[in-house]
């Protein structure tokens, strides 16, 4: 009905085959046009979707690392109370071993009644100026410590160091995500019981009780028996 009101059919083939060559490209060329923008509503709705979908996955692992964190907060609850106990018993050995080392070597100075580990260990340095004291070279012990006062030092070191593997043990398959608040929580358990400088202090014992041992070989401490053992111990550490 169009073509017959413009006349179009009373014209050449040629004629109505240009004129509708010539409609067929603007409806092709529209309907490109309506393709892109339908094509492009269709992606803005599934970014959308991936969108949202992401949100609620982060929303999700959230969840469920705050509740992965009560779970192993609440089993960390129980081993602290288990160890607890244990962990005071070794403190207050320590405790007892400075006691005895301070009467027996009068380590405790200028009236001070609080005992200090740093007191035991300053009485085998011969120059506690020296900035490097803690290092403890073997060139820088006293060549006159009884053996008592190394069997001190090595129930020291002992006790701390099981204090250090009791609380590290706790931190065993704990995953890398929650690990500072697991951290933070066995931390402020430490400091409950005032234990959380053994940490710090233990790598010092440790070096302290090894040279002790080679220099109680060399300076000839304890009786020859003594110094057979800890010369095949000294050796076996290294």
């Amino acid at each position: 009905m169009l073509a017959s009101s413009k006349g179009l059919l009373s014209k050449d083939i040629n004629e109505i085959g240009d004129s509708v060559a010539g409609l067929s490209g603007v409806l092709a060329f529209l309907w490109l046009i309506v393709t892109v923008l339908l094509q492009n509503r269709d992606l803005n709705l599934q970014y959308n979707e991936i969108k949202d979908m992401r949100a609620a996955s982060e929303s999700q692992a959230k969840s469920l690392e705050s509740s992965q964190i009560f779970k192993t907060l609440e089993y960390l609850e129980v081993k602290l109370e288990n160890i607890s106990e244990y962990v005071c018993q070794r403190r207050s050995h320590i405790i007892e071993e400075l006691e005895n080392f301070s009467q027996e070597n009068g380590t405790l100075y200028n009236g001070k009644t609080m005992l200090d580990l740093a007191d035991a260990m300053d009485y085998f340095i011969i120059n506690s100026s020296d900035k490097n004291a803690l290092e403890f070279d073997l060139s820088n012990i006293r060549n006159d410590f009884t053996y008592q006062s190394y069997l001190r030092v090595q129930a020291i070191y002992i006790n701390i160091e099981e204090v250090v593997v009791v609380y590290d043990a706790l931190m065993i398959n704990v995953p890398d995500n929650i690990k500072p608040q697991v951290t933070k929580y066995i931390n402020a358990h430490k400091k409950q019981l005032m234990v959380d400088w053994y940490d710090k202090m233990l790598p010092y014992t440790e070096r302290l009780y090894q040279v002790l041992m080679r220099a109680a070989v060399d300076h000839g401490i304890g009786t020859e028996a003594n110094r057979h053992l800890l010369k095949i111990f000294a050796e076996q550490d290294s």
